[in-house]
């Protein structure tokens, strides 16, 4: 993890001293310990561990996805972690893009219904949305694919459809578990 620290109101993304324990009672085990991390605008950062060290518990704290057990998470100057439920969900949506390890596509859906759906979820007017679905489409070489639904995807198709669900409303920070 390499990142300058310049504090929360010039970074898009910051970790303070979290604390994350994954399990519950004797069979609970440190996912994070006191990890800081800060990201600025535009920076790159990728996170390099063995499986098992944290990493996807990482990504799903500083998304707001899970609330760290200590610490705190600051997104584009703000605090994160210690927002109500709601507020953290319509911040994730209108903020974050997030490619889960495995697509995550909902399967009743086509590729095109399942990018559209992250513009929803972040309220992109309609119209707007539809032409940024069809720039992802094509940007990302699945304009073919566009009627299909995940079952009739390969593995690396499916995640590009993720990867443009997670670009549709153009967040401020991208979290990707294992894109590749």
């Amino acid at each position: 993890m390499i990142a300058a620290n310049q504090g929360a109101d010039n970074n898009i993304l910051e970790l303070r001293a979290v604390h994350k324990m994954r399990g519950a009672g004797a069979r609970a085990v440190p996912a994070l310990r006191g990890v800081s991390l800060a990201i600025a605008p535009g920076e790159l950062v990728l996170l390099e561990g063995p499986s098992g060290s944290g990493k996807t518990t990482l990504l799903a704290v500083a998304a707001g996805l899970l609330t760290p057990d200590a610490g705190q998470v600051f997104l584009a100057g703000a605090r994160f972690d210690s927002e109500s439920s709601s507020r953290r969900r319509e911040n994730r949506a209108s903020k974050i893009g997030f490619v889960f390890q495995r697509a995550n596509l909902l399967s009743e859906l086509t590729v095109w219904q399942n990018i559209m759906l992250g513009a929803v979820l972040a309220g992109l007017p309609r119209s707007l949305a539809k032409l940024e679905v069809e720039h992802l489409l094509t940007t990302l070489s699945i304009a073919t694919l566009a009627t299909r639904r995940p079952s009739e995807l390969s593995g690396g198709e499916e995640q590009r459809v993720a990867v443009a669900r997670a670009l549709i409303h153009r967040p401020v920070v991208i979290l990707a578990d294992e894109p590749t």
